[in-house]
């Protein structure tokens, strides 16, 4: 029996954040009643004083209370672009 040799790749994966639970709670509103309607952006799309006016002008659209907004922008400005 001959020998065979593996070639073992390796991978390297940015590490994942730890959301906190207003994090967490924006991303799952994020997911459910932004991406209904549209596409859902990458939080580095915008800057963190971007987002703001987005949310604001979206907010209705949504059906979204300001404190969801809130937790919105948490999740959304963790990965904003500065």
């Amino acid at each position: 029996m001959g020998c065979t040799t593996v070639k073992q790749t390796t991978t390297t994966v940015a590490p994942q954040k730890v959301l906190s639970i207003d994090q967490t709670h924006g991303k799952e509103l994020y997911e459910s009643r932004c991406g209904k309607c549209h596409k859902l952006f990458a939080s580095s799309a915008y800057t963190v004083k971007q987002w703001p006016g987005i949310l604001t002008r979206m907010q209705n659209k949504a059906k979204i209370t300001d404190d969801q907004k809130a937790q919105v922008f948490a999740y959304l400005s963790a990965g904003a672009k500065q």
